[in-house]
């Protein structure tokens, strides 16, 4: 019963790469200064919005390029550990 699990270690560091560029150029910059002399309430919720969006989306592109680094240590060390099952195995061959 051979059933062998492949990891092709190059698509998954290109996704991972081009993942993390992305993440780089999310831009959250909504515009703001638009309160000026309006003391609306809702132009001051509208801004206080504004404020809450750029947050998540800073913890968001946090998330999402320490995930991309978790996958690609997890890849890397499951590679590691077939090359090192592979050796045990030729050895006591």
């Amino acid at each position: 019963m051979s059933e062998e699990i492949k990891i092709a270690h190059g698509p998954i560091q290109k996704t991972i790469t081009k993942l993390e560029m992305t993440t780089q150029q999310l831009n959250s910059d909504m515009t703001s200064g638009y309160v000026g002399e309006n003391t609306l309430d809702m132009t001051k919720k509208l801004e206080e919005l504004n404020h809450l969006l750029e947050d998540v989306l800073a913890s968001y592109q946090v998330m999402l390029l320490e995930h991309g680094k978790s996958t690609m240590d997890a890849v890397d060390q499951f590679i590691e550990s077939e090359q090192s099952i592979a050796s045990s195995i030729q050895f006591i061959k």
